[in-house]
């Protein structure tokens, strides 16, 4: 596997990039069926989605704010940020 595997080159070297777009999250108890979330995370109270904002807009879905969505380019070893278990 190749990429970096020292842990304080990868941190200094991260290149934030802003995604385009406009995101916003809503918790919900049920997922709708056209829905196509960037990410969801299942909880005891509900479903929480990160959803494109016209995407939410379309659904009726409430959210109170909206982000935007920056990722973190760097090479990295998955076991640079991984331990394994035991």
């Amino acid at each position: 596997m190749s990429g970096e595997g020292d842990l304080a080159v990868l941190l200094s070297t991260m290149e934030p990039e802003l995604q385009p777009g406009r995101y916003i999250f809503t918790t919900t108890k049920r997922i709708p069926e056209t829905a196509n979330p960037v990410a969801l995370v299942r909880e005891t109270e509900g479903v929480t989605l990160v959803l494109d904002q016209d995407q939410a807009d379309r659904l009726g879905l409430p959210y109170e704010y909206i982000a935007a969505m920056i990722t973190l380019s760097v090479p990295w070893v998955l076991t640079v940020i991984a331990t394994p278990s035991k």
